[in-house]
């Protein structure tokens, strides 16, 4: 799995021994080699000692277990960072919740963070609403695909509803509709719906809207380039991630317009129908 292939070996581990409670270094070594690229034998024990010396995990009998310690001290920082990030965001919202506010952004790592951390705000703000997302391309998975995935893991986790309407039918953008978990959640290909071009995104929530718009040019160049792409090969190539991952850069607004999104919305029901309750 692409999200996998993206994190450290250490997440990795941790990862095994919180499905599993005890695992042999055996049985780590055959687990990673089952999600994971190759790593040696040599480097799979180094990660061990490490995080056995920091505490996170410990050997008994011939296995590896997470500490218990160490499990409850980072439920505690969770609690925390959820307090102060969702449950009670007034330091986010205050910002996004406003009549109008504008960033401009000069790479699709940093664009991808931000809407992210957006679209978990704007959840907290409108618990029964769904989203409704309008993308020319799915090209999030190429930017970190492991974050990708865990973020939509968790918003199936808070119980949010989205529709996902992706206007180019293409291999990469299908490996990326992939991560999209179906609980709650429509996924379709389409034509443009809104006469948007290939360069702007929207979603909509409740009485808000996020407008995200790319540079033409790169725009065009990321329609051509997936065009292209015919296998997992051609879509990791140096090159396609050199240029997704290099200067693209974007303008992200969020407004409060109630007219606007109800005016999207019947367009965009009329059109795909409702995310399924």
């Amino acid at each position: 799995m692409l999200n996998t292939a993206d994190k450290s070996l250490k997440e990795i581990i941790i990862e095994l021994l919180a499905e599993e409670p005890r695992l042999t270094a055996e049985r780590i070594g055959i687990q990673i080699a089952k999600r994971a690229r190759k790593y040696s034998r040599r480097a799979i024990f180094k990660e061990l000692r490490t995080l056995e010396h920091l505490g996170v995990l410990f050997k008994a009998k011939g296995h590896y277990q997470l500490h218990l310690i160490w499990i409850i001290n980072m439920s505690a920082l969770f609690r925390s960072a959820y307090t102060t990030h969702l449950a009670s965001s007034p330091h986010i919202q205050a910002g996004i919740l406003s009549a109008k506010t504008r960033m401009t952004l000069g790479n699709l790592c940093s664009l991808d963070s931000v809407w992210m951390q957006i679209m978990f705000a704007l959840q907290q703000h409108y618990p029964h609403e769904h989203f409704r997302i309008w993308k020319p391309e799915q090209w999030f998975h190429l930017i970190h695909s492991h974050i990708t995935e865990d973020f939509f893991v968790a918003l199936n986790r808070i119980g949010a509803k989205h529709a996902h309407i992706i206007g180019h039918d293409c291999y990469t953008n299908r490996v990326g509709a992939e991560m999209i978990p179906r609980d709650r959640t429509l996924v379709r290909f389409s034509d443009d719906p809104f006469d948007l071009g290939i360069a702007t995104y929207i979603t909509t929530i409740g009485e808000h809207l996020i407008t995200i718009r790319l540079k033409q040019s790169a725009a065009e160049r990321m329609r051509r380039i997936f065009a292209g792409i015919r296998n997992q090969r051609d879509m990791l190539a140096p090159e396609v991630l050199e240029f997704m991952r290099g200067k693209i850069q974007s303008v992200l607004v969020i407004e409060h317009n109630r007219r606007k999104v109800i005016e999207i919305n019947n367009r965009f029901d009329a059109r795909f129908g409702k995310v399924a309750p």
